[in-house]
Order: structure tokens, then C-alpha cells, then sequence
């Protein structure tokens, strides 16, 4: 039996999502009740910031997607016909947080995603490591290979 996490994180502050919206998916198949999910592993651990309110989100309000998810027939039963229940369990779950948490999760994804682009331009380019490897052979090899990219110059 599960228990509800600590106070300010109740149905109050939810809203319910309507299982209805799973069964307007543009596509022309249906996940079979008997399939068997390929990864039951997702939806276990969030961002640690966001932990307590994704975990009662999956865990209580969209119970019946998770439980869908993780091979469960009679949470499957329960649901209309949908492609995957990853997506449906996805989709419940975004539908169920607030647009805050949502624009912090998209804030988050813009900045790894250009994490790697300030890193190279943080790194030594080809120039310089090319005119430290006439000098110290060794140390431009260990700088090269530590560098997450090489800056174009």
C-alpha cells in the first residue's frame, strides 16, 4: 500500500487528469493489453528538485497509467485504447504538473542542451594545441583528450 508524501502535496494542489485525452492520439494502431513493456525501469526517479511533486503525480494521480505501463491488465483494461502507455503515462503526468514546473524543465533541457557548445568555447583551440605539442608533446596530448570539444579557430 502506498503512502501520501508529506503535506503540500495532496489532490488539492492537482488537478485530475481525464483518461478521455489518451484516446485522441493521431495514430492508427493500439497497444495490445498483453504486450509486455520492454523498460519498466522509467518513471521511478525525477529531478531531485521536483522529486516529491513528480513522484505523487505518477505514483496517486496517474496510478492507473503507471500500473498500465508496468504490465498490469486490469490498469490496461482501464484505459482506453492508447499506442504506447510510456506516452500515456507521459502525458498524464505532464498534464497533471503545473506550468511552472513545466517551463523549469524546458529552462533546464535549453541550458544542457547548450552545455556543450560553452564548454568548446571554454577549451583551447587547434592553433594552440598544435603549438603546445611542438614544445610538450605529452601535455597537449592529456589537454586534448581531457577537452569535451575543440574550439574551431
Amino acid at each position: 500500500m502506498l503512502s501520501l508524501p508529506a503535506a503540500g502535496f495532496g489532490p488539492s494542489s492537482h488537478p485530475v487528469f481525464s483518461f478521455s485525452q489518451l484516446s485522441n492520439y493521431p495514430r492508427s494502431k493500439n497497444a495490445s493489453i498483453l504486450s509486455v513493456s520492454p523498460r519498466t525501469l522509467h518513471f521511478q526517479h525525477w529531478f531531485p528538485i521536483l522529486e516529491p511533486d513528480l513522484s505523487f503525480t505518477s505514483n496517486f494521480i496517474c496510478n492507473t497509467t503507471l500500473l498500465a505501463y508496468q504490465g498490469s491488465t486490469f490498469a490496461r483494461e482501464e484505459l482506453p485504447p492508447v499506442w504506447s502507455y510510456c506516452d500515456a503515462h507521459n502525458d498524464c503526468v505532464l498534464g497533471s504538473i503545473s506550468e511552472s514546473d513545466k517551463a523549469s524543465m524546458a529552462a533546464t533541457s535549453v541550458l544542457l542542451g547548450l552545455t556543450p557548445t560553452i564548454l568548446s568555447g571554454l577549451g583551447p583551440t587547434v592553433a594552440e594545441v598544435s603549438l603546445l605539442s611542438l614544445r610538450r608533446p605529452l601535455l597537449a596530448s592529456l589537454i586534448s583528450l581531457g577537452a569535451p570539444a575543440i574550439y574551431p579557430s
